[in-house]
């Protein structure tokens, strides 16, 4: 059997490794933006044994991993990350090389297709730093294909009767921007968030709330974690809450509550500058740590950590 041909040496050939946007397909629906993207990238790789004689021979399949962040963060975006990760949907990657949208169904370069059995989508939600920094989802992919599938996977057959446009009732559809166009709609950029929070109360679950002064150098992180299935399919099962933020207000009477702060079951309220307000009733836990670290430039701090768990289901009753 003969090397593949391989194409002429060309410069044309050395394409961009960007992605422009991924797209969302649920069962039964079209293709749906997920909106301004960064850090994106995508790895097709052969999965590979070695024999007696230490070559490397490959075993007709090959794992298939993807990064994206979206920088669309808004209360619409986090609400649908549960049905996101429902194991129902396909993936289209549009690559910086991707050709026009025919008319008419054609295999099509520049596209990138992985089913729903094919690839898998696990994600974060991080809301840290200050009004400088960006909220963000932070998207992570895993799956396989065998080799057979390969060849429609990287050069997919689409059509743009597949794609959403105006009128359409997706369940992704409020992420985009649409117009007529069959495109699968355009990002939204009023749905980029900054960071920063204007205000955090606690309180004894259903007690009055006690709402704490500036916050510094806060850590927000919802973090869905996955198995993986036999065909290394991401399968996400829960999601991990961890916040943790610097209160500086020490003098001697909240000093004199240190022992009482992580003495209860507790209510955490964060709402952030951009008008989004994360409620956790009771749903994670409180502890306290006063550090005086450095010189008379420092600021003695009490640090406050919240660590829980939650059903993806839980993710929509606390984003508002």
């Amino acid at each position: 059997m003969a090397f593949p041909t391989i194409a002429t040496a060309s410069n044309a050939f050395r394409v961009p490794a960007a992605i422009q946007y991924i797209y969302i397909r649920p069962s039964g629906e079209l293709y749906q933006t997920l909106g301004a993207l960064k850090n994106a990238e995508i790895v097709f790789d052969d999965y590979e044994q070695t024999d007696t004689l230490g070559k490397n021979k490959v075993i007709q399949a090959m794992s298939v991993t993807a990064k994206a962040t979206m920088m669309q963060a808004s209360v619409t975006e986090i609400e649908l990350l549960d049905t996101l990760v429902a194991g129902t949907s396909s993936f289209l990657f549009k690559m910086a090389d991707a050709a026009a949208i025919p008319t008419v169904a054609a295999v099509t370069e520049g596209w990138f297709l992985l089913s729903s059995t094919q690839i898998g989508v696990k994600y974060k939600i991080v809301a840290s730093g200050d009004t400088e920094n960006q909220m963000e989802i932070q998207l992570e992919f895993a799956g396989s294909l065998q080799y057979s599938a390969v060849d429609a996977a990287i050069k997919a057959s689409i059509d743009d009767n597949e794609f959403e446009a105006t009128g359409g009732s997706g369940t992704f559809k409020a992420i985009g921007t649409y117009t007529a166009a069959l495109n699968g709609g355009l990002p939204t950029s009023t749905s980029i968030k900054s960071c920063g929070i204007s205000a955090l109360t606690l309180a004894d679950t259903a007690g009055a709330a006690q709402t704490l002064g500036p916050i510094d150098d806060p850590v927000i992180e919802f973090e869905a974690m996955a198995e993986q299935d036999s065909l290394k399919v991401f399968r996400t099962r829960w999601v991990n809450v961890n916040i943790n933020y610097k209160w500086k207000q020490t003098d001697a009477v909240n000093l004199l509550n240190l022992n009482a702060f992580s003495d209860s079951e507790i209510d955490v309220v964060v709402t952030m500058a951009n008008g989004i307000v994360m409620t956790l009733t009771n749903q994670t836990g409180i502890a306290a740590r006063l550090e005086s670290v450095g010189d008379f430039e420092g600021t003695r701090s009490i640090i406050f950590r919240h660590t829980g768990k939650l059903l993806p289901s839980a993710i929509d009753g606390i984003f508002a």
